[in-house]
């Protein structure tokens, strides 16, 4: 018991030590803490702030929407546009998802119609005699 009471006697001393310095530290951390929030600065804020409309980075005006449809209608240089368009690493994203679009149904065409030749020559329709009396009938009118 004695060696218990020594040991108890120890710790007793040395209780005050550590606690003052964890009370220092403690101290010193909310001054630095009352520090930094002391000095943030003052927010201004106006009591009038008028509207203002503005348009996304990416937005395309109509003006541009009919050029580019106008552009597209070009037979060889639309389809090299819509190319640099879908494929061009500065072109608005709005712009490059509706040249995607446009190259996809393109695609979707040339498969239906090479689908339409290889049925029709499977089935031994004779699309060119009917190809050659239409644009005869059409020319001569």
């Amino acid at each position: 018991m004695a060696y218990e009471g020594n040991n108890n006697q120890q710790h007793t001393q040395q209780m005050p030590g550590q606690h003052a310095r964890q009370a220092q530290q403690q101290q010193q951390y909310q001054q630095q803490a009352y520090q930094q929030q002391a000095y943030q600065p003052a927010q201004y804020r106006p009591q009038y702030q008028p509207q203002m409309r503005m348009m996304p980075a990416d937005s395309t005006t109509t003006g541009q929407w009919v050029l580019n449809l106008f552009l597209v209608c070009i037979p060889i240089i639309g389809l090299i546009l819509l190319f640099v368009w879908a494929f061009g690493s500065k072109t608005a994203p709005s712009k490059k998802n509706w040249a995607r679009a446009n190259l996809v149904w393109i695609l979707i065409g040339i498969i239906l119609s090479v689908a339409i030749i290889i049925v029709a020559m499977v089935l031994n329709i004779p699309v060119a005699d009917y190809m050659q009396q239409y644009w005869q009938s059409y020319l001569n009118r």
